[in-house]
């Protein structure tokens, strides 16, 4: 597969002498493979399903896209849905933040987004959904007598949302459209289930670090605190991570639970604390009164799906069974495990193991253990901030970070490290997200985030969320593909010759690299990375163009520019094999 794993794996890039998986890599949005392969194994868990929930994001971290990009990443992964559900009738998408063209833009009224799409989703949709579908990308579901689903586009409430809009007050008039259904649920003695993006509150992983305005944010929380009871479910992505979130009302009572599954990209967000996921889909068996009797996580370990394409998913664990809690799931027992969470290290750990999927996890410091528990109990923004200004969540070597005085590593300084010293890709513009956060190095990174590593394995996973309702299977699915070009990257690669540069004095053989026969160059000469099982490589490149015949010549000076992600030079004598080098698991990105 082609791809600069330092410009997020993406085909426009043009690099070739990176071999990537066949099913992708830890720094990178999901290829095609990755997102069919994903689809396929949650077809073979529930095979036919009653319900799909599609949460959005299809579009991978990049800038260099339209909005034809757009239609077609949606209509690629629209399409691996109905062949994998063909007698899945009731399938509920949604937009995710990047699913527009430029990202982060989405407009409060009609737009060529919103009449495109739902000619790709009105099947699924519904011709009564059409006026709020092209208003604001929103819609609702009668699932059945007694339920309605509210496919909500949040998207409009992100703080990162540039579209200047006709209605700053209630964008697309979607807050009280979610009032007016709540109030006819509850009149007429019947149930909601809320369906979005992104959610209230905050990123567990990153202290301080907030979705949507202020404004929207508790405007959100107070909607749905009021009409807590007639609320079902209320299930969002967004993070890429597994975790949930309580929803409380002014007197500190636990109104309502939020669920968030992890992602299937396994891309790495290098905002502080943040990494990657292995690819994962969530099962949610549940009652007909609807009363959520288990949750299911199934998920894949990325390396070893490189390794054999026959790799199965397999159940990472049960809510109810790995959790110890009663069934079925309730507002209560949810709450109940927060306090075990907060209180016991054994359940905080196995947590936090889940909420990566398994992808390296550490016992962090606690500034960053209180941004996990902060932001699963608070969902509003004055009392999480509250809870992470306690004294118990200062780092002694913590760096100064915003105005409340909490520690934190990101703020908006002038202190940014240099482009070779971040965690982020070096020289690529990943944070046109967040333009008020920088990257971190890596070394700050380990230093600042963790105390010492569990005894838990690091692994890779991302998700779809499943939901198993007797004969009922709901997946929420989130994916982003890099390249809905594939076929294409695939025929390059094919096509292509490899060459093995050979090996210098004292290092394994360096990876192979791809030359495709209209060129007489290599790349930039060797992008090369030595992986360790728990370190994400430090990725350095040679500046120099230089052809097949003189590359010999560059192979000492670029030995000497390998360098472990740890800070540790490389051994004398290290051992290895081509073979080896070529299933690299580099993990460099930030941004949802």
């Amino acid at each position: 597969m082609n791809g600069d794993t330092t410009k997020l794996c993406h085909i426009s890039n043009k690099v070739s002498a990176v071999h990537l998986g066949k099913f992708g890599d830890y720094m990178c949005d999901s290829p095609y493979s990755l997102v069919k392969n994903a689809v396929q194994n949650a077809a073979k868990t529930i095979p036919n399903p009653d319900y799909i929930f599609w949460t959005g994001d299809n579009v991978p971290h990049i800038d260099d896209y339209d909005f034809n990009y757009v239609i077609n990443s949606i209509n690629v992964t629209t399409t691996e849905i109905r062949r994998a559900f063909p007698f899945t009738e009731k399938i509920l998408p949604l937009f995710g933040n990047h699913d527009y063209a430029p990202s982060n833009a989405f407009p409060d009224k009609n737009n060529t987004i919103y009449s495109s799409v739902y000619g790709i989703w009105k099947d699924w949709i519904g011709l009564d959904n059409e006026d709020t579908f092209l208003r604001g990308g929103y819609y609702k579901i009668v699932i059945d007598d007694n339920t309605t689903v509210l496919g909500l586009n949040t998207n409009l409430y992100y703080q990162f949302n540039t579209a200047k809009m006709d209605d700053v007050v209630d964008p697309a008039g979607q807050f009280k459209f979610m009032e007016d259904e709540f109030i006819k649920a509850r009149n007429s003695h019947k149930f909601v289930h809320v369906l979005a993006h992104i959610p209230p509150g905050a990123f567990e992983r990153t202290p301080n670090f907030t979705w949507m305005t202020p404004d929207y944010n508790q405007h959100f929380i107070d909607i749905t605190v009021k009409y807590s009871d007639v609320i079902k479910w209320m299930i969002f992505g967004h993070h890429h991570t597994d975790t949930f979130r309580l929803l409380k009302d002014a007197n500190g009572i636990t109104r309502q639970a939020m669920f968030m599954a992890p992602a299937v990209t396994p891309w790495f967000s290098d905002l502080a604390g943040a990494g990657s996921n292995n690819p994962a889909f969530r099962v949610f068996n549940a009652s007909e009164s609807w009363e959520i009797n288990d949750i299911e996580t199934y998920s894949v370990n990325l390396e070893e799906l490189n390794k054999n394409k026959e790799t199965a998913w397999s159940l990472e664990y049960s809510f109810v069974k790995d959790y110890n809690l009663p069934s079925p799931i309730t507002i209560k027992s949810v709450n109940d495990l927060y306090e075990k969470i907060k209180s016991n290290d054994d359940f905080f750990k196995k947590y936090l193991e889940y909420n990566s999927v398994g992808w390296n996890v550490t016992t962090p410091k606690p500034s960053f253990r209180c941004g996990q528990l902060c932001s699963i109990e608070f969902a509003d923004y004055d009392r999480y901030y509250k809870c992470l200004s306690n004294k118990e969540c200062i780092d002694k070597t913590a760096i100064a970070g915003a105005s409340s005085g909490i520690s934190t590593v990101i703020s908006n300084n002038n202190n940014q490290p240099s482009s070779s010293d971040t965690v982020g890709p070096a020289g690529s513009n990943q944070w046109h997200n967040y333009p008020n956060y920088k990257p971190i190095s890596w070394d700050r990174y380990v230093s600042e985030i963790n105390e010492k590593p569990s005894n838990v394995s690091s692994g890779v996973a991302a998700s779809i969320t499943i939901f198993v309702f007797f004969a009922v299977f709901i997946l929420t699915f989130g994916c982003r593909l890099y390249s809905s070009r594939i076929e294409e990257s695939q025929q390059q690669q094919a096509n292509a010759t490899r060459t093995s540069i050979g090996s210098t004095s004292g290092l394994a053989p360096f990876e192979q690299a791809w030359i495709h026969p209209d060129k007489r160059e290599l790349p930039p000469c060797y992008e090369v990375a030595i992986t360790m099982p728990t370190q994400i490589p430090h990725l350095e490149t040679s500046n120099s163009n230089c052809d097949a015949i003189n590359c010999a010549a560059d192979r000492d000076a670029l030995a000497l520019r390998l360098t472990y992600s740890l800070g540790r030079p490389p051994p004398a004598s290290p051992t290895g094999s081509n073979s080896d080098l070529s299933n690299n698991s580099t993990n460099n990105n930030n941004s949802q």
